[in-house]
């Protein structure tokens, strides 16, 4: 049998187009060599995809295939689409990416696109293929697209859809090129060419009816050549009918001619969204060389090792799935969903298992997740779990715990919080039991976890009381925590407290002390040094670093002995900057050392993230910017819905700006942000200190000194001096003029305290950076480690980070990380100006 789709991977049998059409390979050269994208539009069966994939693979690209799906519309599947594509040629990277997740922030699209630079190669072409692109109707996933489309030069995007309408309108028209339906379709000649290819009738008035008759479509066009080999006999028919008689075609030329089993193949492989070729195998095993070589309207992809169904063969049999029997369905769909489960397929899993009827273990797939999960997929789980049949799930404990916790990730709090009352209350009312306890622990559970994070905005902490609830349920029926311990997500700031009421952050802390070893028991090490960490926190905002000191370290070693990384960084950032503070040099590498032990934790998963943003800090601090990676030198996130990790990105670069003096870009994104009097108080307070230097520094001495007593209105309740101190140079000159001007609304007793504690911390930032330039001989002569000369020499010969990697057995950001270094101590910003700096010193 002829193929009509074939096989095209590289070197199989069979790989050879049946047609070779310069006229479409010369219209695909053009637009993608002309614009950053390319957009092949066209309806089913016009040939898109055959199109596209005949040019990438005689091209000298790397191309990265991607498959679109419905179920793509979530943010997770498709980034779990999006890392496998990556996973065939880069595995640290796909790795990486499954890690951060999706990038829902532009700060996590910054990280995700250093990621790129570092794992890819320079010098090489890429090509992201995103077919059936129509499907895709998310709006974060096309905004990321969008952030991405003219991102980086030697990554071109094409776009296989069947309406143009799928192309958002902010893509920048200019830079797409268009091929559409009319060009894709067979020329007259091309249909002459096509039938003497595969030695079929092929006079000028046979050729020329069916022209007429398909209009050129790449599928009729294939399907008529296909018939006439095989009977020699062409009936005209009109296209009105054309579906019914295509699909009365493939019953009688494709279908009947195999046998029953590989009848039941084909009907299972059509159950499947994707087939990898791994899973068709599993489901099909020996009949997958069906697939491999014998079928016209299946054939294998190369780019995703997969096998591709074209939609209107898989429309036709999905029509004939109900010869399937229901137990063969079942096995199929089970089959599918534990292979996507191990492959990291979560959102591919939930959907197979839910069209299995095994709630069970959706439920379970579902609370695998960590404890903040994407809003759509939420969504997406909800869904699921309230379209089951009745007392279908009601009789899993975990579903009660689950649901309340996806509601409150899909920003449907009140509902989440009613339906837990509403768990209490029956419950409580029923005689105990294993059952009935497990579930009242999880509403509990679920109650204080909402307390806790909307502290900031209620100004009640109570939260330690439905803990304890949650904790004495637990205690009468304890269950088995699996897989990895639930983590405590923190943000730039471990105290959820945005009132100024003097005592607030000591209710908060005595109940996050009482709350902390409840969740820790009933949470498999949940908050786990978190009260310690927000009491040192505490101090350290009031300058009394003595106190502060201890329980920094108590909440690093109890965090760490439960496996909390959050809450190990943001103590070791902590005492990063306590130790700045006292100019102590050694103290601030020691917590460096420490950090960078983090990065070795592979269950951390934004480790390099929060790693790049406490080291900018100190790079910052002795003046080293260059130091800083690339991605934090991008814009200021407006706050509001951003992520704890935009948060703290943000808390830096405003650093970042201050330093560069950036005051006017500054100004006018803490002037935004100064219109919202909700969040933490502590980053108010320091955008408020940042707002009246600026000022100072543009001249502006009135509106200087007016957020400077604005600031000190936030922090008088408590005496939170340090984000006054940590402004050094800049702090000593304001409040020198705010002494000299007399201003009533500051009391000359503080800022006399203030002006002399920042001139002290300025000369103490001074010999902490003096202390830096000597360990790295920065005015002496440079010294390269010999790790950050082999990595130095594979940049001379034209590796990139990755190749790079791969040479020296390092990660990429292993690399990165000692690149960063050598641009440091040469003084360099590219890598073209330290290997130009490297030679004329002669060091490599």
């Amino acid at each position: 049998m002829s193929t009509l789709f074939p096989d095209h991977a590289a070197g199989a049998a069979g790989g050879q187009t049946l047609l070779s059409r310069p006229r479409l390979d010369a219209l695909l050269e053009r637009g993608l060599s002309e614009c950053q994208a390319l957009a092949v539009i066209a309806g089913a069966g016009y040939g898109k995809t055959q199109a596209v994939y005949d040019y990438l693979r005689r091209r000298p690209f790397t191309t990265v295939w991607i498959q679109l799906a419905e179920r793509d519309n979530l943010e997770m599947r498709f980034w779990e689409n999006l890392a496998g594509a990556f996973q065939r040629f880069e595995t640290g990277l796909a790795a990486a990416m499954r890690r951060d997740g999706f990038p829902a922030t532009v700060t996590e699209n910054e990280i995700f696109q250093q990621r790129l630079r570092d794992a890819l190669s320079p010098e090489r072409q890429y090509v992201l293929v995103f077919d059936d692109f129509h499907l895709l109707r998310s709006e974060s996933v096309q905004r990321f697209l969008v952030l991405n489309v003219n991102a980086f030069l030697n990554i071109k995007m094409v776009f296989i859809t069947r309406a143009r309408s799928s192309i958002r309108q902010e893509m920048p028209l200019e830079r797409i090129a268009y091929v559409t339906a009319s060009e894709l379709c067979f020329t007259e000649s091309e249909v002459a060419l096509l039938l003497e290819k595969i030695s079929a009738p092929h006079s000028r008035s046979l050729v020329a009816a069916i022209y007429r008759d398909t209009g050129g479509w790449a599928f009729a066009v294939n399907l008529v050549a296909l018939s006439l080999k095989t009977t020699g006999i062409y009936e005209s028919y009109a296209r009105s009918a054309m579906r019914r008689r295509i699909f009365a075609l493939l019953e009688k030329e494709i279908f009947d001619k195999f046998s029953r089993q590989n009848q039941e193949s084909l009907l299972k492989i059509s159950l499947l969204s994707q087939a990898p070729v791994e899973l068709a195998r599993a489901i099909v095993g020996d009949d997958v060389t069906l697939l491999e070589s014998s079928v016209s309207f299946i054939h294998y992809d190369a780019y995703l090792d997969s096998f591709h169904i074209h939609q209107l063969f898989q429309e036709f049999l999905q029509e004939r799935q109900d010869r399937l029997s229901p137990a063969a369905t079942k096995e199929t769909l089970l089959a599918a969903a534990r292979w996507s489960e191990e492959h990291g397929q979560k959102i591919d899993a939930i959907s197979y298992y839910e069209k299995a009827g095994d709630y069970d273990a959706v439920i379970n797939v579902a609370r695998g997740w960590t404890m903040q999960v994407p809003e759509d997929s939420a969504n997406f789980v909800l869904n699921v779990l309230d379209a089951a049949p009745p007392g279908t799930v009601e009789k899993n404990v975990l579903y009660y715990v689950l649901h309340c916790r996806l509601l409150m990730s899909g920003r449907r709090t009140q509902e989440a919080l009613a339906e837990c009352d509403r768990h209490i209350r029956h419950f409580s009312a029923l005689p105990p039991s294993p059952f009935n306890n497990q579930v009242l622990a999880g509403a509990y559970e679920a109650v204080a976890i909402t307390g806790f994070v909307t502290a900031p905005e209620t100004d009640r902490y109570d939260f330690d009381q439905p803990m304890a609830r949650a904790d004495y349920y637990y205690s009468l029926s304890p269950y088995e925590i699996k897989g990895q311990p639930a983590k405590m997500a923190v943000g730039p700031w471990a105290s959820m407290v945005g009132s100024t009421r003097p005592g607030a952050h000591e209710e908060y802390i005595a109940a996050l002390t009482r709350a902390a070893p409840r969740a820790a028991n009933a949470m498999g090490g949940c908050m786990s040094g978190l009260d310690d960490l927000a009491r040192g926190e505490l101090f350290f905002y009031k300058a009394d670093f003595k106190k502060a000191a201890p329980f920094l370290e108590l909440a690093r070693h109890k965090a760490g002995d439960h496996g909390q990384d959050e809450v190990v960084n943001r103590a070791l950032f902590y005492l990063l900057r306590l130790a700045a503070a006292k100019g102590d040099a050694a103290g601030c590498a020691a917590s460096l050392q420490k950090l960078e032990k983090q990065l070795e934790v592979e269950e951390y998963l934004t480790r390099h993230a929060t790693y790049d943003i406490v080291t900018a800090w100190y790079y910052i601090l002795v003046g080293r910017r260059r130091g800083v990676a690339e991605w934090l030198r991008g814009d200021l996130t407006e706050s509001g819905m951003t992520s704890f990790l935009t948060e703290f990105a943000n808390q830096i670069r405003v650093k970042l700006y201050h330093a560069e003096e950036r005051y006017y870009d500054l100004l006018a994104f803490l002037a935004r942000e100064s219109e919202s009097e909700s969040g933490v108080l502590f980053g108010r307070l320091e955008r408020k200190v940042t707002q009246a230097v600026c000022l100072y520094q543009t001249r502006d001495q009135a509106g200087a000194l007016a957020a400077l007593a604005e600031a000190y209105a936030l922090a008088r309740g408590d005496g939170f001096d340090l984000p006054f101190i940590e402004m050094g140079k800049d702090m000593r000159t304001l409040t020198a003029a705010a002494l000299k001007s007399g201003s009533s609304d500051l009391p000359p007793q503080w800022l006399e305290k203030i002006n002399k504690k920042s001139t002290t911390y300025a000369k103490r930032q001074l010999a902490v950076a003096e202390a830096f330039r000597r360990q790295h001989r920065l005015d002496d002569e440079v010294a390269l480690s010999s790790r950050e000369r082999d990595v130095l020499i594979d940049m001379y010969h034209g590796l990139s980070r990755a190749e790079s990697a791969a040479h020296l057995n390092l990660s990429v950001n292993t690399v990165k990380s000692l690149l960063n270094m050598v641009y440091i101590k040469l003084g360099a910003e590219t890598t073209a100006e330290a290997l130009r700096a490297a030679l004329e010193r002669k060091l490599i």
